[in-house]
């Protein structure tokens, strides 16, 4: 299995934690790491089956960000180069191990349990999405944030014309702001979905996050936690905030089922502050 993601030193700990997770789980799975400063390739740097690329080998090749990053602001950056390293980063390891195959992860995200399965499965894909899956009150927020939410976006080699054409349009136009049906890099796939026969990455358990978490229903079986009797894979942990001294200040601003205050943030608050020990015991 082959994961990307990115961030920068405000995302570090976020980045170890599902870096760890996943680790876990799968260990044998590889993460591809966009660092966008310093810190961060340092801090990856030599963990095993984590890969560091330095954010100005990129620019190398692709030199349009330099300019692009000056009419940008970080977030909009993010959310540029989530779709051009995803990739340049297929195209990389097609070429250079033969890999065919790799899922797009923003940093803020957790596993709980292995990928395998559902990773397995969509390999067959040229492409798949994950819909933001908003509950039906809030149906209404596809019209302006977009059906899909970019994360775990699974391409094969069969869909390298896709990330192309994904990151071509985020260079052409990724703002935090509604024009025209677009919005940050994840309004286009409402167009370049269909286009390119996208499959919808139809398990629960992938991208459960707080917009959608409160319409399921949740127990631990097991030792494993369930959403709607499926397992919980894949937690995107979508606004939390931590300060200077790395305590957790906001959790989220939507409002939180009583089974993920209780039993799924304290594991990632854990996690983050795990990640804090490991960067102070280097």
């Amino acid at each position: 299995m082959n994961f990307c993601t990115l961030l920068d030193s405000s995302y570090l700990l976020k980045g170890l934690a599902v870096y760890r997770s996943l680790r876990t789980h799968a260990p044998s799975a590889k993460l591809y790491v966009l660092a966008l400063d310093g810190a961060v390739a340092s801090a990856f740097d030599r963990l095993e089956n984590a890969y560091v690329v330095p954010l100005s080998f990129l620019e190398r090749g692709v030199p349009e960000l330099l300019s692009i990053k000056q009419e940008r602001t970080p977030q909009e950056m993010a959310w540029t180069l989530a779709s051009v390293f995803t990739w340049k980063c297929l195209q990389s390891i097609q070429n250079l191990y033969g890999e065919e195959h790799l899922a797009y992860l923003d940093a803020d995200t957790f596993f709980f349990d292995n990928p395998c399965k559902v990773y397995e499965h969509y390999t067959q894909f040229s492409v798949a999405l994950t819909p933001h899956r908003f509950a039906e009150k809030d149906k209404h927020r596809e019209k302006t944030n977009g059906f899909y939410n970019v994360n775990w976006v699974q391409v094969n080699r069969y869909g390298l014309p896709f990330l192309e054409e994904w990151a071509n349009s985020a260079m052409a136009w990724c703002y935090n702001r509604n024009d025209g049906g677009l919005f940050g890099d994840q309004g286009i796939l409402n167009t370049l979905g269909p286009k390119y026969r996208a499959v919808d990455i139809t398990e629960v358990g992938i991208n459960v996050a707080p917009w959608n978490q409160l319409q399921y229903n949740y127990e631990l079986r097991d030792g494993k936690i369930l959403v709607s009797g499926e397992p919980l894979v894949l937690f995107h942990f979508h606004e939390l905030l931590h300060n200077k001294h790395r305590v957790v200040t906001r959790r989220t601003n939507w409002q939180l089922h009583s089974f993920v205050s209780e039993h799924i943030y304290p594991i990632y608050e854990k996690a983050l502050a795990e990640a804090e020990h490991e960067l102070l015991a280097r």
